[in-house]
């Protein structure tokens, strides 16, 4: 389940530290502080800072959704936006953050601070602090701003393995149906370009959810699956030029693997419900 905090949330008394979880998820990754667009900052502080919404009229009218802009552009389905990387709120969701404010906009109580172990937060030092630290590091890499920057790009590219092992399965199965062997140099070229653009296209991903709050199995079977159709690929190239009874098998297996990478991300962009018929 995306988003998994959130569930915990739903069930909490103090209905501020659910409005906190949701809007952090939600919101955070495009309207944190550290934000270079104007646009999406927009003067908020950013769902951490709940108190200065809170002050704010333009964001938030205590006691009327209907009047507060938080809740006015989620209700309208304005944000997040259909081109964002996080999913719309569930109807549950929203529910919680219109009865948040319905019930006055209280603020989340103060959590309680947790005990340092010992000799951990003086000096950092034995093999707890020095794990921690390397932890820390190991997970902070890939949000550099260069590194987040050039995540942005998984979207532009990523419709090019997909399409390509798509059209290189499609056509060597009209050679063989139709008996036309000039499609198989259709099929040879786009699996060749196929696979060199997968490998790109995962690793763009990967930098992409480093940046985004996604979490749950749905981001981890797509970033492994994704991993898996570039190696694949990239392996399958020698048996696919040498061997032809290979050829057909080869092209429909990655083909379906490129297609369950690609759901779940439409999944992850726009919630599990996105090919559901339309009510």
């Amino acid at each position: 389940m995306l988003f998994s905090p959130l569930a915990s949330a739903f069930a909490q008394e103090d209905s501020g530290h659910a409005a906190v979880e949701i809007l952090t998820a939600k919101c955070a990754s495009c309207h944190g502080p550290d934000t270079k667009e104007p646009k999406a900052l927009r003067a908020w502080n950013g769902p951490g800072d709940l108190a200065a919404s809170v002050l704010d009229p333009d964001f938030i009218s205590p006691g009327d959704p209907d009047d507060s802009t938080i809740f006015i552009v989620i209700d309208e389905g304005e944000m997040p936006p259909s081109r964002s990387d996080i999913a719309p709120l569930t109807e549950e969701e929203s529910a919680v953050i219109k009865d948040w404010i319905t019930a006055g906009a209280p603020l989340p109580a103060p959590a309680p601070e947790a005990p340092a172990a010992d000799g951990d937060a003086e000096s950092g030092s034995g093999s707890n602090g020095a794990g921690s630290k390397a932890g820390s590091k190991k997970e902070s890499w890939l949000k550099k701003p260069l590194l987040r920057w050039m995540g942005h790009f998984h979207p532009l590219v990523l419709h090019f393995p997909i399409a390509l092992f798509s059209v290189a399965f499609l056509a060597e199965a009209l050679s063989r149906l139709l008996k036309k062997s000039e499609l198989q140099l259709t099929a040879t070229f786009c699996l060749t370009l196929g696979a060199l653009s997968a490998a790109p296209t995962a690793g763009l991903g990967w930098l992409l959810a480093a940046s985004t709050s996604h979490s749950g199995s749905d981001i981890l079977y797509h970033r492994w699956l994704g991993v898996s159709v570039a190696v694949l690929s990239l392996l399958a190239l020698k048996p696919f030029y040498s061997n032809p009874k290979l050829r057909l098998p080869i092209l429909a297996f990655l083909a379906a693997l490129v297609g369950a990478t690609g759901h779940l991300g439409g999944s992850l962009s726009y919630g599990s419900e996105w090919l559901d018929w339309p009510k």
